[in-house]
């Protein structure tokens, strides 16, 4: 907005006069049109026009009148159904997962002993005072449940469009909340990730028991951790408490490779993420 009157042409009169544009289109119009920004459009005589695909119709941001129209009319609509229709789009398909804590809230009085002890940690004030439930609406907006955002991309994991036949989840957007939503949401995917890629080599028939030992020791270490930032760490306890590297992988040093080669993908992913 300063620019329209800051900004000056070449003999120092102002540039943007109100006949400075004959047409103005204006993107993601159920938005961008008002409060300060409806006086842009206010300022300038020329025709609008609006792109949008989420009209709205309030008392206070209402996108038909800012373009003279009967509420619930555009001057011309392109649907889903059309598009689909037409070859343009591919129709979605809806995967409803009902989570408890997200359409309920979490109610002290239904917890289990060890969930009323986590839960007395988070909540109780400095008075002693605890809260009988927390809504609903503060999950994903301060309060993070990492067994909700486990089961939501276990769920994408599961249902997920999938190339490279069938062995990568596509190209996918996640909703957040909030920015620390979004950081939580990371924070579990590597995670899960990490655990997952190393997990994999406790289905390989040729283990002994020394070695998956310590391998569930990487995974615990991963799901604390994220990732293996120093791995002078293999070299002690408890990952050596059955033996070291050199003695559980002697006879099996093509495994061992794997192992440490899923480790530094790990670790290139989570700094790189």
């Amino acid at each position: 907005m300063n620019a329209i009157d800051a900004v000056r042409d070449e003999d120092g009169g102002k540039l943007f006069t109100c006949g400075h544009f004959d047409l103005i289109i204006i993107d993601e119009a159920h938005r961008s049109i008002y409060n300060k920004y409806k006086d842009i459009f206010t300022y300038f005589d020329a025709h609008l026009i609006g792109l949008t695909v989420t009209l709205k119709d309030e008392i206070d941001k209402n996108t038909y009148e800012t373009f003279r129209l009967e509420s619930g009319i555009p001057t011309y609509g392109y649907d889903l159904a059309q598009a689909v229709s037409d070859g343009y789009l591919v129709d979605f398909v809806s995967i409803e997962t009902k989570l408890k804590f997200l359409t309920e809230g979490i109610i002290y009085d239904e917890l289990t002993a060890e969930e009323k002890e986590e839960y007395e940690k988070l909540f109780l004030d400095e008075n002693g005072e605890l809260p009988e439930a927390i809504e609903s609406s503060a999950l994903n907006d301060w309060i993070f449940n990492a067994d909700t955002i486990k089961e939501i991309l276990a769920t994408l994991l599961t249902h997920g469009i999938k190339v490279g036949y069938g062995s990568t989840i596509e190209k996918t957007i996640i909703f957040a909340k909030n920015h620390a939503h979004v950081e939580k949401i990371y924070e579990i995917f590597v995670k899960e990730s990490a655990k997952e890629a190393i997990s994999l080599y406790l289905q390989d028939s040729r283990l002994t028991q020394q070695q998956i030992y310590f391998l569930n020791r990487i995974v615990g270490y991963i799901v604390r951790c994220g990732m293996i930032t120093d791995l002078s760490v293999l070299q002690g306890a408890p990952f050596t408490d059955q033996g070291t590297v050199n003695e559980l992988f002697s006879e099996n040093t093509d495994l061992w490779y794997g192992i440490f080669h899923t480790i530094e993908k790990i670790n290139a992913n989570a700094r790189t993420a």
